[in-house]
């Protein structure tokens, strides 16, 4: 179902991803919503959209597009090293930049996909922060985006990443506490890649 990392690679990489995310100097697009998703449960009162700011860093439409690419992608690296997997592809990566609201307290984003392919997802957390990733029981499908369970949140914490099924339903949230969450968001396709529970 999905596989959580914590301290997969060396202090001075997570302090150099940081460093790089929180310069002043990067460029945020403003995005009015989080997902883009249509497919929201009308009946789940614990769903509130809210604006965000993405940093692209590659898509296929656009290729490389971002300073911090490389950087970004020794996650991959120390994934493949921790996990023995074999990384075949990356479909996109891309920063997320949410900011403190108060009264969204127990509330996430409308739940959805990345993609419905053969892929993974991986979200790993530039800094520490409150806003948990919430992971929910299905999959794609015709109107499985009703009556969803949450099976899990995933707290955010420097260097940590959660890997799970691109095509499983996930919702983020915003920070109630720190003021502001910082999370690379990785679509990708691997071979031997194991999600334990």
């Amino acid at each position: 179902m999905y596989l959580e990392l914590d301290n997969f690679f060396p202090t001075s990489l997570k302090n150099q991803i940081e460093y790089a995310f929180l310069d002043d100097t990067l460029a945020w697009e403003f995005r009015h919503a989080t997902s883009g998703d249509n497919g929201v449960d009308p009946s789940d009162a614990n769903i509130l959209e809210t604006p965000q700011f993405m940093h692209l860093m590659n898509c296929p439409e656009r290729g490389q597009v971002s300073r911090t690419l490389d950087l970004a992608k020794s996650v991959l690296f120390f994934l493949e090293h921790t996990t023995n997997c074999n990384i075949t592809g990356v479909a996109r990566i891309k920063a997320n930049l949410l900011l403190k609201d108060g009264s969204a307290k127990n509330k996430y984003h409308p739940p959805h996909i990345d993609t419905g392919g053969n892929s993974f997802s991986m979200v790993y957390y530039v800094c520490d922060s409150d806003g948990p990733t919430v992971l929910f029981d299905k999959k794609v499908g015709t109107n499985n985006h009703l009556g969803l369970t949450k099976l899990v949140e995933i707290h955010p914490k420097k260097g940590k990443a959660v890997i799970f099924d691109s095509s499983r339903y996930h919702a983020s949230s915003v920070p109630t506490e720190s003021e502001y969450r910082i999370v690379l968001n990785f679509v990708f396709s691997a071979q031997n890649l194991i999600l334990p529970k």
